[in-house]
């Protein structure tokens, strides 16, 4: 959450829970069995005003959108940066929660085809959505992540229900 924390403006709340398995000295992976009981470990006892848009980067974003389309967690907005989203789940728009979602995906990262679909049938079920497709980013978090946040919080303000 950390990384985070310096780039979201005072009026929001941005929770951006990662993973708990240490890979390396700067990353940390999510464990297989009960991803969102860890985020609701990291969740449990912080000071959460409304509005809270959950965020998340590679795995954490995916863990993020699953639990705020699932309603696991209240949330007003996902902002998802270089989200593995569709391969193990299909938008369901009889069960999924329409929560404004906003996708951040490099033109190299190996999961814009799965971003591009997921855009598509959220679309189609008029779920709101925005892809911010960026040149030259792969499978990384934007150099501009303070700049992209505001963008994000301010169209998930404008497409709240």
């Amino acid at each position: 959450m950390e990384r985070w924390a310096g780039a979201v403006p005072e009026a929001w709340t941005v929770i951006a829970p990662e993973g708990t398995v240490p890979y390396s000295e700067t990353q940390r992976a999510w464990p297989r069995d009960d991803p969102a009981g860890v985020v609701i470990a990291q969740l449990d006892g912080l000071d959460t005003p409304p509005p809270v848009v959950l965020a998340g980067y590679s795995q954490g974003a995916g863990v993020a959108a699953f639990m705020a389309w699932d309603g696991l967690l209240d949330a007003v907005g996902l902002i998802l940066v270089a989200p593995p989203i569709i391969r193990s789940r299909v938008w369901d728009p009889q069960v999924d929660r329409p929560v404004p979602t906003y996708m951040v995906v490099g033109e190299h990262d190996h999961s814009l085809p799965d971003c591009i679909e997921r855009q598509r049938l959220m679309e189609e079920s008029e779920a709101p959505v925005h892809l911010d497709q960026r040149p030259g980013l792969g499978h990384q978090l934007p150099d501009d992540l303070a700049e992209t946040i505001a963008a994000a919080l301010d169209w998930i303000t404008k497409h709240q229900s």
